[in-house]
């Protein structure tokens, strides 16, 4: 199986970086070959570190929607893998558009709950752009979109609450954490598979997260 992987910029990185960075070896272990696909280029950083680890990383041309979504499309259709995997929001919304008409599977990852309140609060995003914004990434889910995996369960409701996507294309599995990092011991999801934190960080718990993730991805 051969999977290629689309997210926003691998610098420093948060914790959807750093959970794809540490599922990359993983997958490796177990047959499964990755590329790495960026909207933004980044100096060092993660981004370095897999292309270290002998990962093809590469940033697609162009910094526009229309020219992220060209390029995307012209990757897939070189490298043909069976399986696009997209994290963060502008990365799902350029997979879903470029891999229309092609005959590849798709898997978005939402790791955010992004149209909640407080955080739009704190974002100052305008009223108008925000309506556009969840109007586009419904659409494009529910038309465009083949699969969905959540971190949390909270983070699933959005999906079908805002989004409106279908409950049954969207899977529950809490992230790979690295470097010290833990789940949100606040959400339901987090306690059911991370009940102690330290255990999380454990190579074992991240093997069980590919396995999981593994297994959606063969039922595709």
């Amino acid at each position: 199986m051969k999977i290629l992987h689309v997210i926003d910029a691998l610098g420093v990185g948060g914790g959807a970086e750093h959970s794809l960075a540490a599922m990359l070896p993983l997958l490796r272990d177990r047959g499964i070959e990755s590329s790495v696909a960026c909207l933004i280029p980044r100096v060092g950083g993660l981004q370095a570190q897999l292309s270290d680890a002998g990962f093809d990383v590469e940033v697609l041309d162009s910094g526009t929607w229309s020219g992220w979504i060209r390029s995307l499309r012209r990757k897939i259709r070189s490298e043909q893998p069976d399986i696009v995997h997209a994290t963060l929001f502008n990365s799902c919304l350029v997979t879903r558009l470029a891999c229309v008409g092609l005959p590849v599977h798709q898997i978005n990852s939402l790791v955010n709950t992004s149209y909640d309140p407080v955080r739009l609060n704190e974002l100052k995003i305008a009223p108008w752009k925000l309506r556009a914004m969840r109007t586009i990434d419904g659409l494009t889910a529910r038309h465009l979109g083949e699969r969905f995996h959540a971190i949390t369960d909270v983070v699933a409701r959005e999906a079908t609450d805002v989004l409106r996507i279908d409950e049954s294309l969207i899977t529950v599995i809490p992230r790979v954490a690295t470097r010290g990092r833990s789940v949100d011991p606040r959400h339901s999801a987090a306690r059911r598979y991370a009940p102690d934190s330290a255990s999380w960080r454990t190579p074992r718990s991240c093997s069980t997260w590919v396995g999981r993730m593994r297994r959606r991805l063969m039922s595709i």
